[in-house]
């Protein structure tokens, strides 16, 4: 498949971002539903640690406050979805 991101309007490339995400979400749910609980908890004990520490390093940086609230609402959601199965 051929990258046109180039000719791609503002519009787009955002369309396309959401794309990827989605894309990249679904193999990480599907890696976490793979694992068996010890394994799994342990991932999502380090994912947590993860995005505390994303947060961190954001906090210093010129972004807006959506980035920080977009970490912490797919962080909740994505904990929400595997913690104690």
């Amino acid at each position: 498949m051929a990258d046109n991101t180039k000719e791609m309007s503002p519009g787009e490339k955002i369309a396309d971002l959401k794309g990827s995400v989605l894309a990249i979400e679904a193999m990480l749910c599907a890696l976490i539903e793979s694992f068996s609980a010890g394994p799994r908890d342990a991932l999502l004990d380090r994912f947590e640690h993860e995005c505390e520490g994303a947060k961190t390093v954001l906090l210093n940086s010129p972004i807006s406050d959506r980035v920080i609230h977009a970490i912490d609402r797919d962080r909740d959601r994505i904990l929400d979805r595997y913690r104690h199965r």
